[in-house]
């Protein structure tokens, strides 16, 4: 696997898309396969990369560190342990880090983690504003 795949970033419009296309996808192929268990874990473990790697690529262009995705995956790992006290915390951690990665702008110009996804010229004269 090429490592610069978690390096690279992703604006608020792919991340957007990319989460909708792929949530929607999910859904349609565990409809599919919703008799075979061993498929329901295989789709289960793709949206779950998927969330991942969206997530870090959408933290690196708000120049944030991708560890910052643990955050609410360890809310999904409290509802593995302990469903009834751990499933109150989830929901809301997941929703709220979703629209956080939604909504905020990320960082104009090349930031520590690469190029902006978005072009933007960045004036670097006074006389080009």
């Amino acid at each position: 696997m090429n490592y610069k795949f978690f390096t690279e970033r992703i604006g608020m419009v792919g991340y957007f898309w990319s989460l909708l296309f792929g949530t929607l996808t999910s859904f349609l192929l565990l409809g599919v396969v919703a008799s075979n268990t061993a498929a329901i874990i295989v789709v289960i473990f793709f949206i779950l990369m998927l969330f991942i790697v969206l997530s870090i690529k959408r933290l690196h262009d708000v120049n944030l560190s991708g560890f910052y995705v643990f955050i609410p995956l360890c809310f999904i790992i409290l509802v593995a342990i302990t469903p009834v006290i751990g499933g109150f915390a989830a929901f809301p951690a997941l929703i709220l880090s979703t629209i956080f990665l939604t909504l905020k702008k990320g960082t104009v110009g090349p930031n520590k983690y690469g190029e902006d996804p978005v072009y933007r010229k960045v004036p670097v004269t006074p006389s080009e504003k």
